[in-house]
Parts: C-alpha cells; sequence; structure tokens
C-alpha cells in the first residue's frame, strides 16, 4: 500500500456515505482510495469512455456533413451524388480525430476555468 503525506477529511451523512461505500464496492476499491481517485478524476478530468468517444465523433461527423452540404449547395446551387459522397467520405475519415481534439480543447478549457455551463462560448473549432 502506498503512503501519502497529506490528508482532507471530509464529513458525510449517513446516507451519503453508504452511498459512496457502495460506489467503491462496486469498483472493487477500499473507500478511501475510490475517495482519492475519484477527487483526482475531478481535478485532472476523466478520460472519455470510448462510448462518450464514438458518440462525439457520430455527432461531430454529422456537424461537418450538415455544414458542408450547406455550403456546397450555397456555392454551387447544386449537389451532384459525387460531391455529396466525397462530402460523406471527409467527414467519416476525420470523425474520431476531431472527436478527440472537441474532448481536449473542452478540458483544457475546463482546467483553464474557462468552460461553464453557463457559457455560450463554443470550442474553437465550432466557432465560423
Amino acid at each position: 500500500m502506498k503512503r501519502y503525506p497529506r490528508s482532507v477529511t471530509p464529513k458525510f451523512t449517513e446516507a451519503d456515505f453508504e452511498r459512496l461505500r457502495t460506489s467503491a464496492d462496486r469498483d472493487g476499491k477500499r473507500l478511501g482510495e475510490w475517495c482519492r481517485d475519484k477527487l483526482l478524476e475531478m481535478v485532472n478530468g476523466k478520460e472519455p469512455s470510448a462510448c462518450d468517444q464514438a458518440l462525439l465523433a457520430e455527432i461531430a461527423a454529422t456537424q461537418s456533413i450538415t455544414v458542408s452540404l450547406f455550403f456546397a449547395f450555397a456555392r454551387d446551387g447544386k449537389l451532384p451524388e459525387q460531391k455529396v459522397r466525397e462530402i460523406l467520405e471527409r467527414a467519416q475519415q476525420k470523425k474520431y480525430t476531431e472527436a478527440l481534439d472537441l474532448l481536449r480543447q473542452a478540458h483544457a478549457s475546463c482546467l483553464n476555468g474557462n468552460l461553464s455551463a453557463d457559457t455560450d462560448e463554443p470550442p474553437t473549432r465550432l466557432r465560423r
């Protein structure tokens, strides 16, 4: 067992304590270890799950496709099938890279205190 020189001792109601203990048990950890891990995740940022990344990738691809189709139609006045296929393929190829970039931007903004639930400012990639 690793030793840590500093400690934090929060107080909990019985109900909250039982919820914490149940969560720690579910993760197979001692309560103190589980609490430490969760606190550090809050400060350092938790790695997004594969599901989070996949969902954000699909959303980013959908946005890219929609915007690209609008711009192509506005510019050319038509959407040939080949152009639509190119737009779809490009979005599919870039979606996971873009999703990871968005997650990194959001994480960095949160760590810097620049992104909160009450801001209307989107991540840089989404600005037009």
